[in-house]
């Protein structure tokens, strides 16, 4: 295991969906010019760093980033098994709500 995601390999079957992007002439060759020192055509390598920043975004936006703080009294709170339920729940109900 290599610790990437599985991603399942694009088929005929499975690639219906479209996006159309319009850009500039600049943006295009700029685009081309780096599929092509990459020895990729222009869809796949557009694709590519499309769903690694997709990945990126996801992946930042499920992680929980704890502060030194925050961090301290989580593992206070986990390290004192006779509180454990009731710090831990204290705790978790501070946590500001991010906005969805």
């Amino acid at each position: 295991m290599t610790g990437q995601p599985a991603v399942k390999p694009a088929t005929q079957s499975t690639r219906s969906a479209r996006i159309n992007v319009r850009l500039s002439d600049e943006s295009l060759a700029t685009i081309r010019a780096a599929a092509a020192l990459q020895g990729q055509d222009l869809t796949s390598f557009v694709l590519g760093a499309a769903l690694d920043r997709a990945r990126t975004v996801i992946i930042k936006e499920n992680v929980l980033h704890l502060s030194e703080s925050d961090a301290r009294k989580l593992g206070t709170a986990l390290a004192d098994e006779s509180s454990i339920n009731e710090a831990l729940a204290d705790w978790i109900a501070a946590l500001p709500q991010s906005p969805r």
